[in-house]
């Protein structure tokens, strides 16, 4: 079975990670493989943290990664990539996995903008070592302030709609250095654009539950969708995220039919749900 199969890639890499002895701090975020429902396209979010990263620690990270690849067949296809921002899998793959690599020190940690993520990040447990919480803590959870500003918050979000790209911190290699990046990462096929449109709309609804309940847990999944219709029941696109959670499984299955002028719609459906949402909350929060 295909569960049973990433059981095993992903205890094989929490092995491989703790062997390499460097990783101060290993967390996959969100659920438990055990407990996800087994899609086409599955994407997991690994957050490293390690004291200092250079060319051989950075090589390593790569080799246990390289090494999962081998899992792949003629109907799995393993990818990976170390970046932290929005990222499209893409596969011709009955199945692709995706593992989404977030390297980073303690220092460059506290400097990623993705403040909201890392919000939530704090109250995940750690498979090996620290929890993130021990290198930034938001104490306050998500504000207004932060949901309107900060990096992925309802402003952020609208750019990205716009300009159809996406700000990411990776590593680069100059000489014999390997050094922090910030860049920009720019959507041209249909469907990373409709996948960048989608994730706006879930994320801006996920950080906006959190504001309002002050659960700073809540993910992006059925129960948020439906928790935010409850919360937000008056608001104009209320079953907005519900539509997209759905829409989302199926360009994630390959059986959505994509057109310019489908996915132009949702680009300024996204655009009108989140200046709607940000109008919403200033007059009811």
């Amino acid at each position: 079975m295909l569960q049973d199969k990433l059981v095993s890639l992903d205890s094989l890499l929490r092995k491989r990670l703790a062997d390499l002895g460097f990783i101060e701090s290993a967390t996959l975020i969100g659920r438990p493989i055990q407990e996800r429902t087994m899609e086409r396209v599955l994407d997991f979010d690994y957050v490293l943290i390690s004291r200092e990263i250079d060319i051989a620690k950075y090589h390593a990270i790569e080799c246990v990664f390289d090494n999962l690849k081998n899992g792949s067949s003629r109907g799995l296809d393993v990818q990976y990539a170390i970046f932290d921002g929005p990222m499209k899998p893409h596969s011709e793959r009955e199945h692709e996995v995706f593992f989404h690599v977030i390297l980073h020190t303690p220092e460059t940690y506290k400097q990623s903008p993705l403040l909201l993520c890392k919000n939530s990040w704090q109250f995940e447990r750690p498979f090996l070592g620290k929890a993130p919480s021990e290198y930034q803590r938001f104490p306050r959870g998500v504000t207004k302030g932060g949901l309107f500003h900060s990096g992925l918050g309802i402003g952020s979000l609208i750019k990205m709609v716009i300009t159809d790209s996406s700000l990411y911190c990776g590593w680069e290699q100059n000489g014999g250095l390997i050094q922090p990046k910030v860049g920009e990462k720019v959507f041209h096929e249909l469907d990373e654009r409709l996948e960048l449109y989608y994730y706006s709309i879930l994320r801006a609804a996920s950080n906006t539950i959190k504001l309002f309940t002050g659960n700073n847990r809540e993910g992006i999944d059925l129960k948020m969708c439906s928790d935010f219709q409850m919360y937000l029941g008056d608001f104009k696109f209320s079953g907005l995220p519900k539509e997209i959670y759905d829409n989302k499984r199926l360009l994630r299955n390959k059986t959505l039919v994509l057109s310019s002028m489908f996915v132009s719609q949702y680009q300024q459906k996204a655009l009108d749900f989140l200046n709607g949402l940000k109008k919403y909350i200033e007059e009811k929060h």
